[in-house]
C-alpha cells in the first residue's frame, strides 16, 4: 500500500482512541467561559485593589480607662460563672445527701448485699424486718401526735356549737377541734375565711346579725338587727339576704363604712326596743316590676367579681361586684349579657341586668316571645350555671377547663350568653328521655350536676365536669380540663346537702347522714385524718373525737365514719372546714 492510499484511509477513517473522549465537530470553534466573561483575567494583568492603610486593619488605640474597665468586665464575666458553677454543684450535694437520707434503708440494705456477695443472711434478714417495724411504729407515733386529746368535761358533739379542722389555730389540724366560746349556740349560716385577705370568719347568729369571730371563738358584732339569713363573699365584699328579700351590701374591709350606713332609732309602739336600718342594698326595685309582684330575691350566688339572683317570679338577673374601683381587666361572660363580653368594657359595680336571653325564649319559627322560670343558680369563680322548671341546664362564662360542659376550643373559651348543654348528658342515657337536672353545684373551676331518672335504682346520678387537679371530678382520676361529664363515684350514695369550697368538695348522704369528701387536701381540710395531698374519691371522714376517748388506738379511730346528727351542718372553703349547727 502506497502512502498516498494510507493518508487517504486514515482521512476517510479517522483513527479513534477508546479511552480518551473525542470531540465529533472538531471543526467546530470551541470557546471558554473565561474568555468570554473576565477577559481580563486571561488578558491582562491582575492587579488587587489596596485600601488606605488609616480607614481598616488598625487596631484603635485605647486608654488606660478602657483597658481597665474591660478587665473588670472579664473579672465579672469570671465571677459569674464560678457562682453559677459553685450553685449547681452546692445543689448537686444537697440533692444528693437529701437522697441518700429518704433512702437509707434501701442504701444500707444495697451496700450490706455487695459486701455479702450478694446474699443476706437471716441475721441481715432479721435487722431489716426490724427496721420496718420501726419505721410502721415511727408512723403511728407521728399519727398520735396528730391526734388531740379531747378532755373528759368538754361537751361532745351532740351539743350545740362549732367544729373546725383545717389550716386554723396557726397550724394545720386533720381532725375536727371543738372552738372555745362558742358552745351552746346556733348559727344560721357560716362563711369561713373568705380570702387571704380577711383571716377571720362570719357567722349569722340566731338573731340574725352578722357576726366575726376568730378560730378561738371570740366574736365581734358587726351588723346587728338585720335579719340576714344567707350571705356570700365576692370581690372583699358581703352580699347578706334577710327576711324581706333583700341583698345587702356589707364591706367587711371597711368597718368604718359599715357603720356609716346603719342608723338606729326607737320604735313608736315598743320604746325599749331599737331598730336598726342599713341603707346600702342592691337597687332590685329598678329591674324588678311591681306591677306583676315581683318583689324580692329568693336566691343568689356570687363569683369572683359577679353574682347573679332570682327573683320571686323566676327571673335572673346579675351584676358586677365590690365598689373599691379595682375592675377586672375583662368580662369572662360571666354576666350572661352579650353586650358585657371580653370585647366590651366591663359593667358598673352593684347595678343589675337582667339576662334576658336566660329569662325568655321563642321557637324556631314563631315570633311569639315566651317567659323561662329559673329555679336554681350556681356560680364559680368566673361561670354561671342556671336550672328552669323544665329540668334544662343552661351555663355561660368562662369555659377553659370544661366548666361548661362544651368543648374546649378558642371561640368557646368565653361563652357571654347562655347556652342549654343538657345534651352533654345524653350519652350517659341512650335512647331514654325521661331523666333530667334536678340540681346543680359550682366550685372556683368545676361544675356538679345531679340527674334524675325515676323508676329506677339508683335513680340519681351525679356527674362532675371542669378542672379536677386537685381530684374534683371525684372519679379517680385527676385531670386538668374535662369537658364531657363524668359520673362521680359515689357507689349509689345520694347527696342531699353539698358545700364546694376552693378545690375540695363535702356531701352529706341520705343513708344515715354521712360526710362523704374528695378534692384538695393539703391542709387537712377534708378531715380524713391524714395528711394526704389529693382525695379523688369520695371517702368518709373518721368520727369526730368524744370527750376522754383512747386516742391510742388508731384502728377504731379511723375505721369510724362521722355522721351528722339532725341540725348540723358542714362548710368549707378550701382551705378549712367546720360543723355546726343551724337554727
Amino acid at each position: 500500500m502506497s502512502f498516498k492510499l494510507l493518508v487517504r484511509t486514515q482521512q476517510r477513517f479517522p483513527r479513534r482512541n477508546w479511552f480518551v473522549r473525542t470531540r465529533q465537530y472538531a471543526k467546530q470553534p470551541q470557546y471558554d467561559e473565561a474568555d468570554l466573561f473576565a477577559e481580563n483575567i486571561n488578558h491582562g494583568a491582575y492587579k488587587a485593589k489596596k485600601r488606605s492603610c488609616d480607614e481598616q486593619f488598625q487596631w484603635p488605640e485605647k486608654s488606660p480607662d478602657q483597658i481597665s474597665r474591660e478587665a473588670e468586665r472579664q473579672w465579672e464575666r469570671m465571677a459569674k460563672l464560678s457562682a453559677v458553677g459553685q450553685g449547681m454543684l452546692i445543689l448537686l450535694v444537697v440533692g444528693g445527701l437529701g437522697t441518700a437520707y429518704l433512702r437509707w434503708p434501701e442504701l444500707k440494705s444495697w451496700w450490706l448485699i455487695k459486701m455479702n456477695g450478694g446474699r443476706i443472711n437471716a441475721t441481715q434478714e432479721q435487722n431489716g424486718q426490724d427496721s420496718l417495724d420501726k419505721l410502721v411504729k415511727k408512723k403511728a407515733k407521728d399519727l398520735l401526735r396528730e391526734i388531740p386529746q379531747v378532755p373528759s368535761f368538754q361537751p361532745g358533739v351532740g351539743h350545740p356549737g362549732v367544729y373546725i379542722w383545717g389550716r386554723c389555730h396557726s397550724r394545720d389540724s386533720l381532725f375536727p377541734v371543738r372552738v372555745p366560746n362558742l358552745d351552746n349556740r346556733k348559727f344560721r349560716d357560716i362563711l369561713l375565711a373568705p380570702s387571704n385577705d380577711f383571716n377571720t370568719n362570719f357567722a349569722l347568729d340566731e338573731k340574725g346579725d352578722l357576726v366575726a369571730w376568730d378560730d378561738l371563738g371570740q366574736t365581734k358584732t358587726l351588723l346587728p338587727g338585720q335579719g340576714l339569713t344567707s350571705m356570700k363573699y365576692s370581690n372583699n365584699y358581703l352580699y347578706a339576704l334577710n327576711k324581706k328579700g333583700e341583698i345587702l351590701i356589707i364591706p367587711i374591709g371597711t368597718p368604718g363604712l359599715i357603720a356609716s350606713k346603719l342608723s338606729s332609732r326607737r320604735s313608736r309602739l315598743l320604746p325599749w326596743k331599737i331598730r336598726h336600718k342599713y341603707d346600702w342594698k342592691l337597687p332590685t326595685g329598678q329591674v324588678f316590676n311591681g306591677r306583676k309582684g315581683e318583689n324580692r330575691v329568693v336566691q343568689f350566688d356570687t363569683g369572683s367579681h359577679h353574682l347573679v339572683l332570682l327573683s320571686n317570679l323566676g327571673k335572673a338577673y346579675s351584676c358586677a361586684t365590690g365598689d373599691d374601683g379595682k375592675q377586672a381587666q375583662v368580662s369572662r361572660g360571666q354576666f350572661g349579657i352579650p353586650t358585657f363580653s371580653q370585647f366590651d368594657e366591663f359593667p358598673p359595680n352593684n347595678k343589675l341586668f337582667e339576662i334576658e336571653l336566660l329569662n325568655k325564649f321563642k321557637h324556631e319559627g314563631d315570633h311569639t316571645i315566651h317567659r323561662r322560670k329559673i329555679e336554681r343558680i350556681a356560680c364559680g369563680s368566673y361561670h354561671t350555671l342556671a336550672l328552669d322548671g323544665d329540668g334544662e341546664l343552661y351555663a355561660f362564662g368562662w369555659n377553659r377547663f370544661g366548666q361548661l360542659a362544651l368543648p374546649i376550643s378558642y371561640n368557646l373559651e368565653y361563652v357571654s350568653f347562655p347556652r342549654s348543654v343538657t345534651h352533654a348528658f345524653r350519652p350517659h342515657f341512650p335512647g331514654m328521655t325521661d331523666w333530667k337536672c334536678v340540681d346543680m353545684h359550682c366550685d372556683d373551676e368545676t361544675s356538679f350536676v345531679t340527674i334524675f331518672r325515676p323508676g329506677l335504682t339508683p335513680d340519681h346520678h351525679y356527674f362532675a365536669f371542669g378542672n379536677g387537679l386537685f381530684g374534683e371530678l371525684g372519679n379517680n382520676t385527676f385531670k386538668n380540663s374535662q369537658c364531657e361529664p363524668v359520673k362521680i363515684k359515689l357507689d349509689d350514695k345520694r347527696l342531699i346537702n353539698w358545700s364546694c369550697g376552693s378545690h375540695c368538695v363535702f356531701g352529706e348522704t341520705d343513708h344515715h347522714h354521712e360526710v362523704v369528701v374528695w378534692g384538695n387536701n393539703d391542709h387537712g381540710q377534708l378531715g380524713i385524718g391524714k395528711k394526704t395531698m389529693k382525695c379523688a374519691r369520695p371517702m368518709n371522714i373518721p368520727d369526730v373525737l368524744k370527750p376522754g376517748q383512747d386516742t391510742t388506738d388508731l384502728d377504731s379511730i379511723y375505721n369510724s365514719k362521722f355522721q351528722l346528727r339532725k341540725g348540723q351542718r358542714v362548710v368549707t372553703n378550701g382551705s378549712k372546714s367546720c360543723i355546726y349547727w343551724q337554727t
